[in-house]
């Protein structure tokens, strides 16, 4: 009952404002024609101030008819929105938390999502300062494979030169060997004519052609090698040593000597035998009842290949020995050695000068 009242009077007072605004429009359409009217028709300023006025206030009355009052909460489209908010408020809060919560959602996969790409480009960032701080490194390496390679020039630079200078080296060993052979064969020489010229005299026996053992002897009394045990006999000597050739002495490289003249030694004549002394022995000589090989009173270039005993045992005939030369052989032998002491610039041994003076006190 009181719904349907309220509705009634609700249809009313919406009748009379809709005619009441019909009326006020109707009188500001006139105004504004009567002004409209006068302006045109008339020239008195007093009409036309009034007609500016007329049109005022029809302008006026004109917004006030239109206007419409604000709607109160008791109309028939208040209860019927209250009634849809009521029907459709839990779908839309509903709708509103989902889409809330979606939202949320949205926002933190993209948070996510760009956490681990901003992760991901950190990641790059330090691989690629890495590798900067690698290639600088790398140029650092560059620069000192650089520097070791003019090192290694260098020193190949340097290699070669020891090279020449080995082969400088190399030749002068070899010249020196070749030297130092030659003169250890003078050498050899010269003790040679040395013995021949202090133990050759008047009265010795004739000498015999020197044989490969005596060769073999006379190498080990110059280099000192001697054997450790006894001596054997001649022919089972030269039978052992006849297949083996005798070994090579290599002497030690020694320099060349520098020849300087020397005053020539003057020759005495030679003491006969039966005026000589005894002579003292040394411990390097041998055994008074031994008697020394023969060859050392014969020139190296006299010796022949075989010795007689050698020669009697191969069945071989020995050649004829020459008779011992006088005093004009040992005068020669002396000239010979004074001439190659002084090509050699070496003074005489002690030994003839010792041997001369027990001879000149005997």
């Amino acid at each position: 009952m009181r719904g349907a009242g309220d509705d009634g009077r609700a249809g009313r007072g919406a009748g009379s404002g809709s005619a009441r605004r019909v009326v006020g429009l109707a009188v500001g359409c006139l105004a504004v024609v009567g002004a409209t009217a006068v302006v045109f028709l008339t020239d008195d300023p007093q009409l036309l101030r009034i007609a500016v006025v007329a049109v005022a206030w029809a302008c006026l009355l004109a917004a006030f008819a239109s206007a419409r009052p604000a709607p109160d909460g008791s109309g028939p489209g208040a209860a019927r929105e209250a009634d849809l908010r009521a029907a459709h408020g839990p779908e839309l809060a509903a709708a509103r938390d989902g889409e809330r919560e979606r939202s949320e959602r949205l926002r933190r996969d993209a948070e996510d999502a760009m956490r681990r790409e901003l992760d991901a480009l950190r990641a790059e960032v330090a691989g690629l300062r890495e590798g900067l701080s690698g290639l600088d490194g790398l140029a650092r390496e560059v620069a000192a494979i650089g520097a070791l390679h003019g090192d290694l020039r260098g020193e190949l630079a340097d290699l070669a030169g020891l090279r020449a200078d080995v082969g400088r080296l190399r030749t002068e060993l070899t010249d020196r060997s070749t030297a130092g052979q030659l003169s250890g064969e003078m050498r050899v020489e010269r003790v040679v004519v040395h013995a021949q010229s202090v133990r050759t005299g008047p009265g010795r026996e004739p000498l015999e052609p020197a044989t490969a053992a005596w060769s073999a002897g006379v190498a080990r009394e110059l280099s000192g090698n001697w054997p450790a045990g006894p001596a054997q006999p001649a022919g089972v000597v030269a039978d052992a040593a006849r297949p083996e050739p005798a070994p090579e002495l290599r002497p030690a490289p020694e320099p060349v000597p520098v020849a300087r003249p020397l005053p020539a030694v003057p020759a005495h004549p030679p003491v006969p035998a039966a005026d000589r002394a005894p002579l003292g022995r040394r411990r390097s000589d041998p055994p008074a009842g031994l008697r020394l090989p023969a060859a050392y009173g014969q020139p190296t270039v006299q010796r022949p290949a075989v010795h007689a005993t050698a020669a009697g045992h191969a069945g071989v005939p020995a050649a004829p020995v020459p008779a011992a030369v006088g005093a004009p052989d040992e005068e020669a032998g002396s000239a010979r050695l004074a001439q190659i002491l002084a090509e050699s610039g070496v003074t005489p041994g002690g030994r003839r000068r010792r041997y001369r003076d027990q001879a000149d006190g005997g």
